[in-house]
């Protein structure tokens, strides 16, 4: 996902913090999604991944913009985030003028496990 947007000449800040093996992919639709708008963010973004205890968790710090903007670009896919059991979460960090956009997947004991 971040060498795609860094293809399309976008900046961003990425880390990696794996507690356990437990990775998982992001549905196509949805990963496409995610890189489209890691683009389109003109001040750049921090994202980060946390795999830890069973729980997978990438974060994005967005600058300047409204958690009901980056709503909106995501709603289409609220039927794909369900389906692959993932919790999308927006916060309002008024200290950073920022949004952070969580995406959290739990381990289950499904075949379909990450």
């Amino acid at each position: 996902m971040s060498e795609a947007a860094v293809a399309n000449n976008s900046w961003l800040n990425v880390r990696a913090l794996y507690g356990d093996t437990q990775i998982f992919t992001l549905p196509e639709k949805v990963e496409k999604a995610f890189i489209k708008f890691a683009c389109e963010i003109p001040a750049g973004s921090s994202i980060q991944v946390l795999s830890s205890g069973g729980e997978t968790t990438l974060s994005m710090r967005v600058p300047g913009v409204s958690p009901s903007e980056i709503k909106s670009k995501f709603d289409p896919f609220s039927e794909d985030f369900s389906e692959s059991e993932l919790d999308f979460v927006l916060e309002q960090n008024s200290d950073e003028n920022e949004v952070v956009l969580l995406l959290t997947k739990t381990k289950s004991l499904s075949k379909n496990s990450i």
